[in-house]
């Protein structure tokens, strides 16, 4: 026979899991953002070196790099644009 005081426990033990559930979805959001921004910034450094390969950039590959930057902006939520 379950009792009041159990039954308020078991509300407090599900709340607190709810609660729980949301923290972990919000740490998991700003793990995975993490990771997307820093393999964003790999493939930048790896495009910039393999067009400095050459020693010069041109115009294309400067516009090239300058919206992979802005793209990483805009992902990490940059409020200066």
């Amino acid at each position: 026979m379950m009792n009041k005081t159990d039954a308020v426990e078991d509300m407090i033990i599900l709340s607190g899991i709810g609660v729980s559930l949301v923290d972990i979805q919000t740490i998991m959001s700003i793990v995975l953002l993490t990771f997307n921004i820093i393999w964003l910034l790999v493939k930048l450094g790896i495009k910039f070196y393999r067009y400095l390969k050459d020693g010069k950039l041109t115009k294309e590959e400067i516009d090239d790099l300058t919206n992979d930057i802005d793209n990483i902006k805009k992902i990490g939520g940059d409020k200066n644009e």
